[in-house]
């Protein structure tokens, strides 16, 4: 992965092959040095695999009943075997507002109850 993941933070990256169901991995600052694996294969080892990833990012709130942001990737086309340091995708122009905006439900949350 390249970024650092934070305790609120997670990345949940999901892998697609044809005639396959998708495989999502969840990645945490804990467990992001721990490796995973996806695996495909094919009957003709001279055959490149074609597979994708795509990456979608959490930011966890500190607060209880106050949603994450998400945003995603676009996916990514790859062919064949090897190791992969998973791209994340920039978060979005608005992230400030959306931050901000949270944190004025989480104020109203607080409030009401």
């Amino acid at each position: 992965m390249d970024t650092k993941l934070s305790d609120r933070v997670v990345a949940m990256v999901t892998f697609r092959k044809v005639n396959r169901n998708p495989e999502t991995m969840r990645f945490t600052a804990d467990n992001v040095k721990v490796p995973q694996f996806f695996e495909a294969w094919t009957l003709d080892p001279k055959d490149a695999l074609n597979w994708s990833y795509q990456v979608t990012m959490f930011l966890e709130s500190s607060h209880p009943g106050v949603p994450s942001i998400t945003y995603s990737g676009d996916e990514k086309p790859m062919a064949g075997s090897m190791p992969l340091i998973v791209e994340v995708p920039l978060p979005p122009d608005n992230l400030k507002d959306q931050i901000a905006k949270l944190k004025e439900l989480d104020a109203e949350l607080s409030t009401d109850f």
